[in-house]
């Protein structure tokens, strides 16, 4: 086998904890090893041998780069990672359904979202508030309360604001 790369993540920015997809090549199911500035990020779930993913560890702290380790070698990534948060309010750009209609998954993309501190509220049968996985500050996706649920419009909210978004055509 050949040594790791790293070419690229899902986001470039996030906090402490953030969940984040590494692409690259020759990952090593259960043998591949993830560090933030010599930080190890703990369990890493490969994929494929070329797509993992993994937390950002909850101590992290600053600017830096990742490294990929297995037991055919090491490779430290030119991509810059800064751990913070976005400051403005969110924006929504889009809201869509899973693919599969037997799925409650709904996914949302935008800007200014933050792990683990973004809610939707939509009504159906009453005020439904679900928290938002977080991707990337772009991108994210919640599941409906209940699977018959049909989603109108949103409200996004993060630690820095709320936005409405109008969903055309609806989310059934």
């Amino acid at each position: 086998m050949a040594s790791p790369t790293i070419t690229g993540l899902s986001t470039t920015i996030g906090p402490p904890n953030q969940w984040i997809y590494i692409f690259g090549t020759n990952f090593v199911q259960d043998q591949t090893n993830i560090y933030f500035n010599e930080l190890d990020c703990g369990k890493v779930y490969v994929f494929t041998d070329t797509q993992g993913g993994f937390n950002l560890p909850q101590n992290a702290s600053g600017t830096g780069f990742f490294k990929v380790v297995t037991p055919d070698g090491e490779y430290t990534s030119d991509i810059e990672y800064t751990v913070g948060s976005p400051t403005q309010p969110p924006v929504v750009t889009d809201v869509r359904d899973h693919p599969d209609p037997t799925s409650k998954w709904v996914y949302v993309d935008g800007s200014e979202f933050v792990s683990g501190q973004t809610e939707v509220t939509y009504e159906f049968n009453g005020t439904q508030t679900v928290s938002v996985f977080v991707y990337t500050i772009d991108s994210g996706g919640f599941a409906k309360v209940n699977i018959d649920d049909v989603i109108t419009s949103i409200t996004l909210t993060t630690p820095n604001g709320s936005c409405e978004f109008n969903c055309a055509p609806a989310i059934t």
